[in-house]
C-alpha cells in the first residue's frame, strides 16, 4: 500500500489495486483461519473428505496465484482466463463436496461435539474456495475493464 500512496502512475487505477489486493488478503485471511481452527478444535486426524477439501484449496489458491501472476500482462496472456475458468469450476466441485460432507455429517455423527466441530471445518475450507473465486473472478472483471 505504500507504493501505491507514492506513485504517480498505476499501470490499473488504485481503486482497483486497493480492491484485488484486500480478495488476495481475504484468501490469505480464510487460510488462516482455516489453520487456527483445526488447532483449536484439536483436530489430530484428517476425514477423508476434509483431505479432499485440502486438495481443492490448494488447486484454487495455486490457480489465484497463476492468475495474480498472468495478469501482468493479461492482454498476452494465453493462461489467463484458463486459469480463472479452473478456479471457478475446483470452487463448483467444492461446493458440492460442502453439501455432501455437511448431509453425511448431520446424517450419521452422533455426537454433537463432533458435528460442530466438522461442521466448522469444513465450513472453514468452503470460505478458502469462496474467497479464491471471489479473487480470480475479480481479476476476470479487471481483465474486461482494462481491455
Amino acid at each position: 500500500m505504500r507504493e501505491l500512496y507514492v506513485s504517480f502512475i498505476t499501470p490499473i487505477d488504485r481503486e482497483d489495486i486497493v480492491e484485488i489486493t484486500d480478495r488476495l488478503d481475504d484468501v490469505l485471511d480464510s487460510i488462516n483461519s482455516t489453520s487456527y481452527s483445526l488447532s483449536c478444535l484439536v483436530v489430530e486426524e484428517l476425514r477423508e473428505n476434509t483431505i479432499l477439501f485440502a486438495k481443492y484449496a490448494v488447486e484454487a489458491v495455486d490457480g489465484v496465484l497463476t492468475a495474480t501472476k498472468e495478469f501482468a500482462k493479461f492482454k498476452n496472456s494465453k493462461t489467463l482466463i484458463s486459469m480463472i475458468e479452473e478456479v471457478n469450476a475446483i470452487e463448483a466441485k467444492a461446493d458440492e463436496l460442502y453439501s455432501e460432507s455437511l448431509r453425511h455429517l448431520f446424517a450419521n455423527e452422533k455426537d454433537p461435539v463432533e458435528i460442530v466441530r466438522w461442521k466448522d471445518i469444513y465450513t472453514k475450507f468452503e470460505g478458502i474456495l469462496n474467497a479464491s473465486e471471489a479473487a480470480a473472478d475479480l481479476i476476470a472483471g479487471l481483465v474486461i475493464k482494462n481491455s
